[in-house]
């Protein structure tokens, strides 16, 4: 899958970000920030959906919000038009809120980025091609735990039909 085919219907298109937050990406091989800021730079520059989605875990929203853990890295801050979701395990797509605001707006094509490669960001590739939509994993823009944990995930999911889409 190649990502100017995906910018080519962004009425269609929505980058789904998975937990682009310092203390998720601090567990990573790598620091995905540069290349998943590239991504939402061009599908926003596109005019497609950005989502923005945080993992607050098993704690309150009052405790993540005063703790800080559910803040977004620098640099991926949501800007004014994005849609913010939360999620409190590893799947964001637990959160029905996620899906409900793909359908509505009736996005068919999903692009993933973030952390961790083979937690968040698999569980959301697997459950959202389950649910219908087309999914694409930018390998570039996401961080596994390890980078043997990453390669794996990405060809597990290239397997199941969820292809790794080039940066380029």
């Amino acid at each position: 899958m190649d990502l100017s085919d995906l910018l080519s219907e962004p009425n269609r298109l929505a980058l789904v970000e998975i937990d682009h937050q310092d203390w998720v990406l601090a567990l990573g091989h790598r620091d995905p920030i540069e290349a998943a800021g590239a991504v939402r730079a061009l599908v926003r520059q596109a005019g497609a959906l950005v989502v923005c989605t945080r993992y607050l875990g098993p704690l309150p929203d009052e405790a993540a919000a005063t703790d800080g853990s559910s803040a977004f890295a620098p640099g991926l801050a949501p800007a004014p038009g994005d849609l913010v979701l939360t999620k409190y395990g590893v799947d964001v797509t637990d959160n029905p809120d996620v899906v409900d605001n793909l359908r509505l707006r009736g996005i068919e094509r999903v692009l993933l980025t973030g952390a961790l490669t083979e937690h968040g960001v698999a569980a959301a590739a697997r459950s959202l091609l389950v649910a219908g939509f087309e999914v694409g994993v930018v390998g570039a823009a996401c961080a596994g735990a390890s980078a043997a944990g990453h390669a794996a995930a990405l060809d597990e999911l290239a397997v199941a039909g969820v292809p790794v889409v080039d940066l380029t």
